[in-house]
Order: C-alpha cells, then sequence, then structure tokens
C-alpha cells in the first residue's frame, strides 16, 4: 500500500462574496504520509497563490495525528478573509477523511480476495458471539 494519500475536503463560502458567487465552496487538497502523519503539500485552488502558499506554509510539515488543533489555531489567528471558516471546515473536512482511512488502514489484516474472507469470518464471529 502506498505511503502518501491524497485528501480533499469543502467548505461553502459566504454568500454575497464574490468567491461564493464563482465556486461556492473552498477546497483544500492535502499529500499526506500516512505513516507519519505529516501533511507534504496542500494546495486551495480557488485562491490566489499568495493564499494558497500562505496557508500551504503553515500546514506543510506538520502532523495530522497530533498538530490538527493547533493548525486550526494557527488558521484562525494569522488568516483574515471573509472565508476563513470554509477553509476551516474544508480543513476539517479532509481531516475527517484522513482519520477514516488510517482507522481503515489499521483494520486491515489482508488485502485481495483473502481480505473479503477474512470480514466474513469477523461476521460470522459476531453472530456466535451475540
Amino acid at each position: 500500500m502506498k505511503k502518501v494519500h491524497l485528501f480533499s475536503g469543502h467548505g461553502q463560502l459566504p454568500v454575497g462574496t464574490d468567491l461564493y458567487e464563482t465556486c461556492r465552496y473552498a477546497t483544500i487538497v492535502l499529500t499526506v504520509n500516512m505513516e507519519t502523519g505529516e501533511v507534504l503539500d496542500c494546495v486551495i485552488p480557488n485562491y490566489c497563490k499568495m493564499h494558497n502558499d500562505f496557508v500551504a506554509d503553515i500546514l506543510r510539515g506538520k502532523c495530522l495525528d497530533k498538530d490538527i488543533s493547533s493548525i486550526i489555531a494557527e488558521i484562525e489567528e494569522t488568516v483574515h478573509s471573509l472565508s476563513t471558516r470554509a477553509l476551516i471546515t474544508a480543513l476539517q473536512a479532509a481531516y475527517n477523511r484522513y482519520v477514516v482511512c488510517k482507522n481503515q488502514q489499521a483494520n486491515v489484516v489482508c488485502v485481495g480476495p483473502v481480505r473479503k474472507s477474512v470480514q466474513r469470518e469477523k461476521k460470522l464471529e459476531r453472530k456466535v458471539v451475540d
């Protein structure tokens, strides 16, 4: 299994802003090392380069496993735009996808056709216990 994964999240932009009229959602795309939780890169496609680079600098090198609260706090403290809340919502959505994927990887015993039989065995075990 590859150790670098791509995650995205979306947050609705404030109604009435120019960005809302053109995009409706703020999108964030992250590449993450699944072994360490480190954010390798970040792109916010509907923001200008300066805004994108500023937020990417906040995220790059941070660990999603440990730093998500401090990342959000830093964004709240340093990013002053009408779409900051939408950006944080998008980041939280991407983070939630990361957590789900990380949990799924931790629960996978085997890959391929054998994996299905392992899942079937777990269901049978649950029925026996119930």
